[in-house]
Order: C-alpha cells, then sequence, then structure tokens
C-alpha cells in the first residue's frame, strides 16, 4: 500500500470512532436529560459546535441531574 492508502485508512478508522464518542456522548447527554422528545435533545446537542462545549453541557446536566 502507498502511503496515501494508508493514510487514508488511518483517517477514515479514526473519523469512525470519533463519530463513536460523539454518538456515545449524546446517548448519555439525552438518557441524563430524560427528554420525551429524544430527536429535539438530540439536535440541541448537535446544535453546540465544539466537543469542550458539548462536553460541558453534558456535565452541567449531570450535575443538575443529581
Amino acid at each position: 500500500m502507498s502511503r496515501k492508502t494508508d493514510f487514508d485508512s488511518a483517517a477514515t478508522l479514526c473519523f469512525h470512532h470519533w463519530a463513536e464518542v460523539e454518538h456515545a456522548l449524546c446517548s448519555l447527554y439525552i438518557n441524563i436529560l430524560r427528554c420525551q422528545n429524544t430527536d429535539a435533545a438530540r439536535a440541541s446537542y448537535y446544535a453546540v459546535s465544539n466537543f469542550g462545549s458539548r462536553l460541558d453541557m453534558v456535565a452541567a446536566t449531570i450535575n443538575f441531574s443529581l
């Protein structure tokens, strides 16, 4: 395989795993929020543009729920 192919394969795998992290965090947010309208909860999660802010939002939801 060429270096480009190796890089493309590694990048694809990285993006796939990152998507799994995002999906898991979104699922956690929805479950902790206990929102019946999961589409609205998912939309609010993905409306936040960066991961750090999403993480803060989930943390605040957890802290409020305890």
